[in-house]
């Protein structure tokens, strides 16, 4: 769409506010809708889409309606930038390697210059990068693009080798970074500065309950099977899983015991057990913290080795804690000798797919 028109409406007033444009725009000859309030949503990638669209009869109206969707949409980039919990300043070029303009990028995390983004995104939020690939990254190559990640969104985003002003620092890390780092599933590269950027791969698997009831003078009941919607137990059952797995490596979890193939163990940093929530059911999740894709014969090895410590291994100590819920104990167990049982990246009662990594 041209700027200045829509569908015969001419826009005369346009604000631009983050990645949303807001229009109002006019067209006389359109009796049932002479005026118009256009919102268009989009990246810095992509162009942009129709998001909001309003159509009215009275001016005042209609102008009153741009600005308030204007607020809106202010209001709305103000929070989501609060809530990233990173500091709403530019960088201090103090940050900064000396002379790192001359390096390659790749790997790193490097610094957009505050005048190459849009004034609403000059703070370190979007201002700091992990640079993933591109001839940019390169201080020689002819090509200037970069492929990169924002380390406080984990957006995924294009820049140019002239739109930065350094890599920084790693002993000058403002607060935040290391933080962000953790928590997006960075790790060390094998060069000093340099960072690794981890994917998760997601397995599921049924829960197998028991449950032993309090009878009417506060005692318990014979054990019987829980047949049950175990979502509404999803926080008893979560904080006996922090618990119990409180001795785990806090960086590996139980891949620290894993003994199987050194090929595994390169691309596999850390899994955790977990549960997750589709609608009324509860199902086991293993969060594997992956630095490249599995071929499926390393796949086969990782499920075999969740799979012997879900039956044997932790699962059978978990199995035997004991969760107090309103309706009595339950033990709960991640494994079942039960045929249906399955461990895969699709959750139970889903459609199979491949294995997917996100």
């Amino acid at each position: 769409m041209e700027i200045g028109k829509y569908k015969g409406y001419e826009m005369n007033s346009a604000v631009s506010i983050g990645l949303k444009k807001v229009y109002l725009g006019t067209d006389l000859k359109n009796s049932e809708a002479p005026y118009i309030v256009l919102v268009l949503d989009g990246s810095r990638s992509f162009i942009p889409e129709e998001e909001e669209i309003y159509y009215g009869t009275d001016y005042m109206v209609m102008l009153q309606k741009f600005m308030d969707v204007c607020s809106t949409c202010r209001r709305k980039l103000m929070d989501s930038q609060l809530q990233l919990n990173v500091p709403l300043e530019p960088l201090d070029k103090e940050t900064l390697l000396k002379g790192s303009m001359s390096m390659d990028f790749t790997g790193r995390l490097i610094a957009i210059k505050p005048e190459s983004l849009l004034p609403e995104y000059r703070n370190q939020a979007y201002q700091v990068i992990y640079a993933k690939s591109g001839f940019g990254t390169s201080p020689t190559a002819s090509g200037r693009t970069i492929f990169a990640t924002e380390l406080a969104t984990g957006d995924n985003i294009t820049t140019e080798r002239s739109s930065i002003m350094g890599v920084l620092d790693p002993e000058r890390f403002p607060d935040w970074i290391p933080e962000k780092l953790k928590e997006q599933g960075y790790l060390p590269g094998e060069t000093g500065g340099t960072w690794k950027q981890t994917k998760l791969l997601r397995l599921y698997c049924p829960l197998h309950a028991t449950l032993y009831e309090w009878d009417e003078y506060g005692s318990l009941e014979d054990r019987m099977d829980w047949n049950g919607a175990l979502a509404e137990y999803a926080e008893e059952i979560d904080q006996a899983i922090k618990r119990y797995s409180d001795d785990l490596d806090p960086e590996h979890g139980l891949m620290e015991y894993y003994h199987g193939s050194d090929r595994v163990k390169q691309k596999v940093w850390s899994y955790f057990p977990k549960v997750v929530g589709n609608g009324s059911e509860l199902y086991g999740m293993i969060e594997c913290r992956v630095t490249e894709p599995l071929n499926e014969r390393e796949m086969y090895e990782l499920i075999d080795d969740i799979s012997g410590q879900l039956s044997d291994g932790w699962g059978e100590g978990f199995e035997q804690q004991d969760i107090r819920v309103s309706d009595g104990v339950l033990n709960v167990s991640f494994w079942s000798s039960d045929d249906r049982w399955t461990l895969s990246e699709t959750m139970p009662g889903q459609p199979q797919s491949e294995v997917r990594m996100t």
